[in-house]
């Protein structure tokens, strides 16, 4: 679990190909659509969960 403001998503890239894919995701719109509940990606294996 990574925990940070979205401006600092770069920093986090590489570090794994389904994390990648998470980030390439994450813009301001898409974070509004998800509200708090959880959006899977990929099954269970990849999700995002926005905090607020």
């Amino acid at each position: 679990m990574i925990l940070a403001k979205n401006r600092e998503a770069a920093d986090y890239r590489g570090l794994h190909p389904r994390l990648d894919r998470a980030l390439g995701m994450l813009s301001d719109d898409y974070l509004v659509s998800v509200g708090t509940e959880t959006r899977y990606l990929d099954g269970d294996s990849l999700y995002v969960t926005r905090f607020d």
